[in-house]
């Protein structure tokens, strides 16, 4: 077995164990990266894949976080259609490395250089599968970003038929950690041929229909036989892909494509995001509707896992294409038969995920909640009603024309002659009242009389009526 360059012997040497736990078997495949061997779990009897960086990458800081991501994004995923993470760990070396299930089979690039073309039903087929897969990484915010034949994987299914894997989320992209996000500015990461316009443009605001883009151009491959973007020059590649024109028409590469599924493809090829297919549910469904009643089930278990978001949450693009283009009629039954489906789910009380006692509960709650609501409404209208200020109660004041019967003080009508003439020296004269203003007669005549008598008044006992005063 040949060493390479940057990878040590240590490595590909078949019987080395790594950390104890995984003896090499052999040599899988060898990349710019590093290395992928065949190794054994030492105390399960089970073979399993292990990548290894690359002796130089692995001393840049940046491959090793770019290595420890793709560990940390492929750990979130369990879908069947995406390669299953098992451990992830540093040998005594200093070498970090991934152990995933080992995959039998061969990747799509390996498939289409033998067969240039691949029927409609497998093509269409495929491309379902790969939407499962996707859909499991784009409902967690995960977009892969380096998405091509080389990074899907074929290999059988317990019943024998053809199963897609995606594998290498090197590239992949959290969009709620943009902070943790690895690409430097002014590289290029990634493959310009099934690369999105606005990834090349701008690789840090890339969502979820980057992938969609993508997986338009490995439609279109598997059904010509070749890319739409066909420059030979890198930089006239990027300037293609950015421009997204000059694409060959694909039923003159293939006969046998349907218009409607070649409407399908375009549909993800197209630059504008408002009018690309909105996410891979949207995508699944169309395919279906081109492939058959056959294919139904397929598109329903993508929209079913869009369903199931991390945050509980549908699953929703950021835009939505605009009414009448890209549809079709069979797109709209689906989604109409779907929405009947769970409309019968949740009103059978079997199996309804909300019983009809626990609606029943939240309908008191709510109840309760509006009459306390109504009963504090009531309280405040009845404190505001008890905290109003009482009119004013004290009498008109009397016109100097028609003058009151006591002109001077609210006092009974029988006093004492020397009583009344201490009142009647005491009061103001009539034309010193009228000129007064009428506030000040008011307060004056609203006093109350005072209990001591004047200096100039009978002694105490003398008056009968002095007990008053």
């Amino acid at each position: 077995m040949t060493e390479g360059p940057s990878t040590p012997a240590t490595i590909v040497e078949p019987g080395t164990v790594i950390d104890g736990r995984y003896r090499v078997e052999s040599l899988l495949e060898r990349g710019s990266m590093g290395v992928v061997v065949v190794a054994r779990h030492i105390f399960l009897d089970e073979p399993v894949a292990v990548k290894f960086l690359s002796v130089a990458k692995g001393n840049e800081e940046h491959f090793r976080a770019r290595f420890l991501r793709e560990a940390r994004v492929t750990a979130k995923l369990r879908g069947r259609h995406v390669v299953r993470l098992n451990d992830f760990g540093v040998d005594e070396q200093g070498h970090p490395f991934l152990v995933m299930e080992l995959l039998v089979g061969e990747s799509l690039r390996a498939k289409l250089k033998r067969q240039e073309r691949l029927d409609v039903p497998v093509v269409i087929r495929y491309g379902i599968q790969t939407c499962q897969g996707l859909a499991d990484a784009h409902r967690r915010s995960i977009v892969h970003r380096d998405l091509k034949p080389a990074n899907l994987f074929i290999t059988q299914d317990v019943d024998g038929s053809d199963l897609v894997k995606i594998v290498d989320f090197g590239l992949s992209k959290l969009r709620d950690l943009t902070a943790e996000d690895l690409t430097a500015e002014g590289t290029l990461l990634g493959s310009p041929r099934y690369m999105a316009p606005e990834q090349v443009s701008s690789a840090e605001t890339v969502d979820h229909r980057a992938d969609i883009w993508s997986l338009g151009v490995i439609l279109y491959e598997m059904l010509a036989g070749a890319p739409p973007f066909r420059e030979k020059s890198t930089s006239k590649l990027i300037l293609q892909v950015a421009e997204g024109r000059n694409i060959p028409p694909l039923r003159e590469q293939n006969p046998d494509v349907d218009p409607a599924l070649e409407a399908v493809i375009l549909r993800c090829l197209t630059r504008d995001l408002s009018r690309r297919t909105p996410d891979v549910g949207t995508l699944a469904a169309d395919l279906a509707s081109v492939g058959g009643e056959a294919f139904a089930p397929l598109a329903r278990a993508v929209a079913d896992t869009l369903e199931r978001s991390e945050t509980g949450k549908r699953f929703r693009p950021p835009s939505v294409a605009r009414p009448g283009e890209g549809s079709s009629a069979s797109l709209v039954r689906y989604r109409s038969q779907t929405r009947a489906a769970r409309a019968k789910e949740t009103s059978d009380p079997v199996t309804s995920p909300h019983p009809p006692e626990k609606r029943s509960v939240r309908v008191w709650i709510v109840l309760g909640v509006l009459a306390g609501l109504v009963a504090c409404w009531l309280a405040w209208g009845l404190y505001r009603h008890r905290v109003r200020p009482a009119p004013d109660i004290l009498p008109p004041v009397p016109s100097a024309q028609t003058p009151s019967p006591s002109a001077s003080h609210d006092v009974p009508a029988v006093v004492t002659a020397s009583t009344r003439a201490v009142d009647a020296a005491a009061a103001p004269s009539a034309s010193s009242v009228d000129a007064l203003p009428a506030a000040t007669v008011s307060s004056r005549r609203a006093q109350p009389v005072r209990s001591t008598p004047p200096a100039n008044a009978a002694p105490a006992g003398s008056d009968p009526f002095d007990s008053r005063f």
